[in-house]
């Protein structure tokens, strides 16, 4: 099966309203943050701020669990340096990557890295208020895990990422019974996302036990 990467849609077409996004502050901390790490790490995966490969590893393995991804348009949202796409590629074969970050320092470093990597693109763009494509599957891991005062941020964002979908979203977060929530970084309490996560999808599983601190929840059309 042939795919073609999909159509980014431009950023006059906000989909997300300002009241459901985070505001200029909390994304200049995570700017800060970010840019720290990529200075004074040296290996990716704590460039972009886990703890080891180890772990982001497991997250990725339950992640790519959601369905066989052979031959389907993937959207991997807040992609950093872009781990996910060689980890995919040691399992299915014929896929389409895109790679969404906010952070250009993050996507230059990633074109650069697989510049040579056939159906693979990045882009640097804001995944909570730029227009995304429709593709496949949309993964996010650890992109919806910074502290924002917007109650409402995770939700319009699992909205988002779910319209985007043609067949499934997933996507994890900390587990606020065992990693209580820090001035940079938020947890959640997995069942009440479960529950919202049911209200919108034809169907919605929970995933744990793979990581202490961690959940994984896959949403299917």
């Amino acid at each position: 099966m042939t795919r073609s990467l999909p159509t980014f849609i431009s950023n006059s077409q906000r989909i997300l309203s300002a009241p459901d996004n985070m505001n200029v502050t909390e994304k200049a901390n995570i700017l800060y943050h970010h840019r720290q790490w990529l200075q004074q790490e040296q290996t990716s995966v704590r460039k972009v701020g886990w703890v080891d490969e180890k772990s982001q590893q497991e997250r990725f393995k339950v992640l790519a669990s959601i369905a066989d991804l052979s031959d389907q348009v993937i959207m991997d949202v807040g992609c950093g340096l872009g781990d996910l796409k060689p980890f995919l590629t040691q399992r299915f074969h014929h896929f389409v990557y895109l790679g969404i970050d906010m952070i250009p320092e993050f996507i230059d470093a990633a074109k650069q890295r697989f510049e040579h990597e056939k159906d693979t693109s990045f882009i640097n763009a804001d995944f909570t208020i730029d227009g995304l494509p429709e593709v496949d599957y949309v993964l996010a891991s650890g992109s919806f895990s910074y502290q924002t005062d917007n109650e409402m941020f995770l939700y319009r964002s699992i909205e988002k990422m779910y319209g985007c979908a043609r067949k499934g979203f997933a996507f994890n977060l900390l587990n606020e019974e065992t990693y209580p929530s820090t001035a940079f970084i938020k947890s959640y309490n997995k069942y009440e996302v479960l529950g919202y996560c049911l209200r919108l999808a034809n169907r919605a599983e929970l995933k744990m036990g793979y990581l202490e601190d961690d959940f994984t929840i896959m949403m299917y059309k």
